[in-house]
């Protein structure tokens, strides 16, 4: 597999803190097991490095604390949670996706345990225009693309890809993961009840709450595969209405990789751009098309 791509070699390495924080105290009990480090934090949930008894490391995923008053019960949040814990129980017997252990409540705190994966998300890795992204370039853009056709031919769209939902390892595998949005995949394209998601990375029939399908991922991953490329999003925008208003426009608004950086090799720009299509019938129509593409472009 192509390791090093020259057209990114140059690019500085940035320094920056992980994000990471140590427990402070003593690790702290839940149920049987230890939290030790608080790796992320979001709105509802965080994600603890943990241990067992018998000295297992994990990652364990829980709700606030607030989850035990009730609150969240009968809530989307809740909901959207043990979504995402099904889906993943379903779909992640794959090499690039994080691997699900089991899930349930403690102390009427909902949890998911999976396997701890040393490394950074690939937003901290663009963020400070990591080395990793030029060594294993080849790599992670085939991994991405192979891990999205795997939940494809599951059945199901993961709606939410993005580089935050993608883990690199030290040695530059991926891991696909956070599947609380990810929805069955429809025989033909279909409108959801709601259209959450992150804007930036939303395809524009997505952002429309218009009939959609997997093809939406494959937007999402054009959108991540150029900022890998780039640094920088295709489209930008204070506000999601922004963004919508500059993707609801011909292609021609985005700008070409290859005009950031012209040792881009052609072939990868014009996978990108197609990924990248304001009509997802000119997009690639199953992921394996685009699987197909990126060995042929990148020699691998």
């Amino acid at each position: 597999m192509l390791r090093d791509l020259g057209f990114l070699g140059q690019m500085g390495v940035i320094a920056t803190n992980s994000g990471r924080e140590w427990h402070a105290n003593a690790p702290e009990p839940f149920g049987p097991y230890y939290l030790h480090e608080l790796i992320n934090k979001g709105g509802l949930c965080e994600i603890w490095t943990a241990t067992d008894e018998e000295g297992r490391h994990f990652a364990l995923r829980r709700m606030h604390k607030m989850a035990k008053n009730g609150l969240f019960r009968k809530s989307p949040e809740l909901k959207s949670f043990r979504n995402g814990c099904e889906i993943l129980q379903a779909v992640h017997d794959h090499p690039f996706v994080i691997d699900y252990l089991k899930h349930g409540t403690i102390n009427k705190t909902p949890y998911m345990l999976m396997d701890y994966v040393e490394g950074n998300n690939l937003k901290q890795l663009i963020g400070r225009h990591d080395s990793i992204l030029a060594e294993f370039l080849g790599n992670i853009l085939i991994d991405m693309a192979e891990a999205l056709d795997h939940v494809h031919d599951a059945g199901y769209m993961h709606l939410d890809f993005k580089p935050e939902n993608v883990l690199v390892t030290r040695n530059g595998d991926i891991r696909l993961c956070d599947f609380d949005l990810a929805q069955p995949r429809p025989v033909k394209p279909t409108r959801l009840k709601t259209n959450a998601g992150t804007p930036a990375y939303m395809a524009p029939e997505q952002m429309l709450n218009e009939p959609l399908d997997h093809r939406a991922d494959i937007y999402a991953f054009g959108v991540t595969a150029y900022e890998i490329l780039t640094f920088r999003p295709p489209f930008d925008g204070n506000t999601p209405d922004e963004v919508l208003r500059k993707k609801t426009k011909a292609n021609g608004s985005i700008v070409p990789p290859r005009d950031f950086n012209d040792d881009i090799p052609i072939a990868l720009q014009r996978i990108v751009m197609k990924c990248l299509e304001h009509d997802p019938d000119k997009r690639y129509v199953v992921t394996t098309q685009l699987v197909k593409e990126l060995h042929k472009a990148l020699y691998v």
